[in-house]
């Protein structure tokens, strides 16, 4: 499996440990994390998804859409440390348009993962 990317910071993830590993990390019951397939409806899972943001991930329709992760802050820091103003306007710009073509993503493919993965792998 490949990688796919926060689209908050660019910090790279593993696509098999976000969709079948990372919710063992909460605090949600066993029952919860046993059936959980790696997608989030944003009208459903209001739990799990809180669970996540406790982590510091914040995720789309599913876990393979990474909108900010627990790297974003350090990331942030590194990265002003070393960039210009204009560079910093860009590389905000590339972010929010990788966003909005995950959003599309999963949009246009809904429940079928093995297809987002395979997009948003592309996508990073």
């Amino acid at each position: 499996m490949s990688d796919v990317y926060c689209h908050n910071c660019g910090e790279p993830w593993d696509s098999y440990g976000l969709r079948h590993e990372i919710i063992w990390e909460t605090d949600l019951p066993e029952r919860n994390k046993d059936r959980f397939n790696g997608q989030l409806p944003t009208t459903a899972n209001a739990r799990t998804r809180q669970a996540f943001r406790d982590l510091g991930w914040e995720f789309g329709r599913s876990v393979l859409n990474v909108k900010s992760c627990p790297c974003c802050k350090a990331n942030k820091a590194e990265q002003s440390e070393y960039e210009t103003e204009e560079v910093g306007i860009l590389i905000a710009k590339i972010m929010e348009d990788r966003r909005l073509f995950a959003d599309v993503i999963e949009d246009m493919l809904g429940d079928d993962l093995d297809a987002v993965q395979t997009e948003m792998e592309d996508l990073g």
